[in-house]
């Protein structure tokens, strides 16, 4: 049960980073990019542990993995760039894909 409190406030700054409004170039950003941003933004703001950062990482897999093909080509470029997600069906998807990745979290 402690280890799922623990997740579920790494998986806050998460869901702010993601809903936190417009991005720059053009196309959809790769799967790679998206993860490897939303990383940089967690080692930015939090001083974790070796270990907190593999828990980390695995759970932005399940949601880079989950959220990728549900959020927009916008979506996506504000998440990478740490902006808020104002598409309303982006919000709702990002919410469930957070949802699900802190079940499968242990």
């Amino acid at each position: 049960m402690k280890g799922r409190k623990i997740y579920a406030l790494l998986a806050v700054p998460a869901l702010a980073l993601a809903l936190g409004a417009c991005g720059s170039g053009s196309g959809k950003p790769s799967k790679e990019e998206f993860r490897k941003a939303l990383l940089s933004q967690y080692d930015e703001d939090q001083q974790l542990s070796d270990s907190d950062k593999e828990k980390v990482g695995a759970l932005l897999d399940c949601m880079v993995d989950d959220s990728y093909e549900k959020l927009s080509e916008q979506g996506i470029k504000d998440a990478i760039d740490g902006r808020d997600i104002t598409n309303k069906d982006d919000q709702k998807a990002l919410q469930e894909v957070v949802a699900t990745c802190l079940k499968g979290v242990k």
